[in-house]
C-alpha cells in the first residue's frame, strides 16, 4: 500500500459448514488486520441470487447486503482462435430474496421473470425515477430488449404492448399491479419492489 499507493485485496474462502460460512478460514489475525471484509456467496434454492455482505468496516458503519445475478455479455471486438465472440459477465443488482418466491406457481414464476427483466432494463437505462417511483420508458425498454437481451425489433415491440395477450411482460406486470402506464412508459407501483429498487439506487450513489 505504501510503495504503490493502492488498495490491497485478499481473496480467501470460508468453511463448509453452515456456521462457518460467515467467516474466513484460518487465524483470526486475518480479520483483525483488515479494514473491510466482504463475503460473496450464493444462497440456497434454484433461483437464489448472489449475496454480497459486508462483515467488517473499520472506520464506518456496515452497509446493507447487496444481491445480484450474473449476466453473460459479449466483449466487443474480441474473438477466440475459432472466431467465436469472447464473453465475460457483469453483476446485475436485484432485490433481497423474498421467502414467498419459492412457493410461486407457474404463473407467478413467469411474472417474477418479467419483473426481473423490467428491473434489468431499469438499471441498464439509467435507473430513472418519475413521481418518486422507478420508471422505464417504452423506447428504453425496447432498446434494452434488442441490444442486451438479443430480441428482434418485432419481438421487443410485441412484448412492450400493454394490450397484448396475457403472458407478455408488460401486460402481465400491469395485470399483477406491479407497474402502471406513466408518461411514455411505465412506473413501478408495487410498494415493496419500488422501495427496494430506490434503496438500492441510493446505496450506489
Amino acid at each position: 500500500q505504501s510503495a504503490f499507493g493502492c488498495t490491497v485485496l485478499l481473496v480467501h474462502h470460508t468453511g463448509n459448514s453452515e456456521e462457518a460460512k460467515g467467516r474466513a478460514r484460518g487465524s483470526s489475525a486475518w480479520r483483525g488486520a483488515l479494514d473491510v471484509e466482504v463475503s460473496v456467496s450464493r444462497g440456497t434454492g434454484e433461483d437464489a441470487p448472489i449475496e454480497i455482505v459486508q462483515r467488517k468496516s473499520k472506520d464506518a458503519e456496515l452497509l446493507p447486503p447487496i444481491f445480484g445475478e450474473l449476466r453473460r455479455v459479449a466483449i466487443p471486438g474480441w474473438v477466440d482462435e475459432d472466431g467465436e465472440p469472447v464473453s465475460s459477465a457483469v453483476l446485475d443488482t436485484t432485490e433481497a430474496p423474498l421467502a414467498r418466491l419459492p412457493k410461486l406457481d407457474a404463473k407467478g414464476r413467469k411474472i417474477e421473470g418479467h419483473r426481473k427483466l423490467l428491473e434489468r432494463a431499469w438499471w441498464h437505462t439509467g435507473a430513472e425515477v418519475v413521481e418518486g417511483a422507478p420508471y422505464v420508458s417504452r423506447s428504453a425498454m425496447r432498446s434494452y430488449m434488442v441490444d442486451v437481451e438479443g430480441m428482434s425489433e418485432v419481438s421487443a415491440a410485441q412484448r412492450c404492448k400493454p394490450s397484448d395477450l396475457p403472458g407478455r411482460p408488460i401486460r402481465d406486470l400491469i395485470d399483477a399491479e406491479i407497474v402502471q402506464e406513466a408518461l411514455h412508459g411505465w412506473k413501478v407501483i408495487d410498494d415493496v419492489i419500488s422501495s427496494q429498487l430506490l434503496l438500492s439506487k441510493a446505496g450506489r450513489s
